[in-house]
């Protein structure tokens, strides 16, 4: 994939926006913070929160980057962990640029990430992006899947009704945008998904660029927790929003139920399966946190 942007000097500044806890992977975060530094289009902070009490091997990479970043990092630390709403929602708060650029710290994002993002966001005056995602269990060299998301505002908007149209580790958006509609908010597993649906009720425009310029990482541990007691009461939590908000129609909310009930009741070695082959990798499942 080639770059065809000429005209990185003048793109805007920008932040990067990512969440560390308990369970954070230190080779992974390394592997993530490595593919940020190489961007084609350099970032000027890093916002990275630490979302309660975490591992030394954790505290002793972050440190690494500390030494390496100087200013451009920024530490948000949490006493407790929060949840991911909570955690973003703090880090956004500490961005120092309008332009933010989500980043898990288990996933890699190609060089051209940020350059290709900011163009598209800025040539089509959009509040929030993202783009196609591929998907690996260990060696991103060899993709699982693809999570091909809607092109074109109004297809987002249809896309919604029914499930997240926006690959959240791959997005882009103006944090004025966001905070305009109150910023993420606790919602356990689908914080994203409440964001971005309240985004459009706002009136807000969202797109995807066609490239898949992330590397998600997925595995069945993942998915399998995403069907759990809890996830299920949040699920039906978004739903009675959808209904209440008069966002989607009794068609589309019958859609939802049906499509998570049959995934709850398959064997956990069937979950994975239809996540790449049916959902193709819905954003709704993968980087389960507590």
């Amino acid at each position: 994939m080639s770059v065809t942007s000429t005209i990185p000097n003048e793109l805007p500044s920008y932040s990067i926006l990512m969440a560390v806890y308990a369970r954070s992977n230190p080779h992974e975060l390394q592997a993530a913070v490595d593919s940020l530094l190489a961007q084609t289009h350099p970032f000027s902070q890093m916002v990275l929160v630490l979302d309660g009490p975490v591992p030394d091997p954790v505290e002793e990479m972050i440190s690494s980057f500390s030494a390496t970043l100087g200013d451009r990092l920024t530490i948000v630390r949490l006493l407790e962990n929060s949840g991911l709403g909570i955690a973003l929602q703090k880090g956004l708060e500490a961005c120092n640029h309008e332009y933010v650029l989500r980043a898990d710290s288990d996933d890699l994002s190609r060089p051209e990430r940020a350059e290709r993002s900011l163009a598209f966001l800025l040539e089509h005056d959009l509040d929030l992006m993202s783009t196609d995602v591929d998907l690996f269990d260990q060696d991103p060299n060899a993709p699982v899947g693809q999570r091909v998301v809607p092109h074109g505002c109004e297809a987002v908007k249809a896309f919604a009704k029914r499930r997240s149209p926006v690959n959240h580790p791959s997005a882009l958006f103006k944090k004025s945008s966001v905070l305009a509609v109150g910023g993420y908010e606790p919602f356990l597993l689908f914080e994203d998904y409440y964001l971005w649906i309240r985004l459009l009720q706002g009136g807000k425009r969202i797109d995807n660029l066609k490239l898949p310029l992330v590397q998600m990482r997925v595995n069945s541990a993942t998915i399998y927790r995403r069907n759990g007691k809890v996830a299920r009461q949040s699920r039906k939590k978004l739903i009675r929003y959808m209904k209440e908000t008069k966002f989607n129609t009794v068609l589309d909310r019958t859609f939802m139920r049906m499509s998570h009930f049959v995934v709850t009741v398959l064997p956990a070695s069937w979950r994975k399966k239809l996540y790449l082959l049916v959902w193709g990798g819905n954003s709704e499942w993968p980087s389960v946190r507590k």
